[in-house]
């Protein structure tokens, strides 16, 4: 009898510590990577000229020593009248360093913080935008050359936390909900590099919400960009709702907070794209921007923290 219990008891341990051993395996297969690099801007931003559809760079701007590190932050500042390269660095309260002129700033503080300011008074002066007319932009942009394609991944973990400091709209009965607002962006670039398929180096767009005027939460998107204005990206944009990711409205002017996994709203664009024969396989992340559209006359500020887009990959 002794003996008896004596084998099943190492036949527990065996089967016990066999399982735990091959779970652990299995476990280290997973690897974690953090797509977005830099997130204290420690080796500067390169700035795009205002003019919109063209990627002409006026230089770099730096928060703090130079370096010879290539910046790997991209600054959009399309159909502005000011150009934020032609200001230099200031400092001001909480150890925030900033670039500011008459349509923007866009500061840097401590522990990963940023915060991102567009006036659009002095850029539309008492005009009022009309259908068919641009509208200044502010954005960062990151993009991503990792060559990992979307059928490694098991999850796509994004963070984020922001607080509304304020935002004024100047348009009083003019307003049009349908046409104007102030809103902040962010879209992820899903880019098809299978070069055997007809949709090689097209993107389709995954948008993350953050921010809009009309809205508690900005609503769900399922369109292409087509048609609203001379210079588009004709490209399809789907999107979750913005209660599907944040814990309360950004509209309180409280921190409020994002905590999602990104991967079903991506695979469900990959869907409904309507591209034939593309498998994950064929497609990759390539960039991620972030920032102001003010389609009517507005000035508004967020401030941002705890930025984060990690892919858990399997090999």
């Amino acid at each position: 009898m002794k003996s008896s219990t004596l084998i099943l008891s190492y036949l527990f341990i065996w089967i016990y510590w066999g399982v735990g051993i091959a779970n652990t395996s299995c476990e280290a297969k997973q690897r974690r990577i953090d797509l977005i690099a830099d997130l204290a801007f420690e080796q500067g931003i390169s700035v795009r000229d205002p003019q919109e559809g063209i990627d002409k760079r006026c230089g770099t701007i730096y928060f703090g020593k130079l370096t010879n590190k290539k910046p790997v932050w991209i600054l959009s500042q399309w159909a502005s009248r000011y150009n934020l390269y032609d200001t230099i660095l200031q400092k001001g309260k909480r150890g925030e360093r900033f670039y500011e002129n008459e349509g923007k700033r866009f500061s840097v503080l401590p522990k990963g913080h940023f915060r991102m300011e567009i006036r659009t008074k002095p850029e539309y002066g008492d005009h009022i935008r009309q259908f068919y007319e641009s509208w200044p932009h502010l954005y960062i942009e990151q993009p991503f050359e990792n060559g990992i394609p979307l059928s490694k991944y098991k999850a796509l973990k994004y963070t984020l936390s922001a607080k509304l400091l304020y935002c004024k709209n100047y348009m009083g009965d003019a307003f049009n909900p349908n046409l104007h607002t102030c809103h902040v962006v962010s879209h992820m670039a899903i880019q098809n590099r299978n070069h055997k398929s007809e949709n090689y180096l097209k993107s389709i767009l995954l948008s993350i919400p953050i921010y809009d005027y009309r809205y508690p939460f900005p609503p769900g998107e399922n369109f292409t960009d087509t048609g609203t204005k001379n210079v588009v990206t004709n490209l399809f944009v789907y999107g979750p709702a913005g209660d599907k990711i944040w814990d309360g409205t950004i509209s309180s002017g409280n921190w409020q907070h994002a905590n999602a996994d990104l991967l079903p709203y991506v695979k469900e664009a990959v869907k409904l794209s309507g591209w034939k024969d593309t498998s994950l396989d064929n497609l990759q992340i390539t960039y991620i921007i972030m920032g102001w559209e003010s389609e009517g006359t507005f000035d508004a500020a967020l401030e941002f923290k705890n930025l984060r887009l990690q892919a858990i990959i399997e090999d």
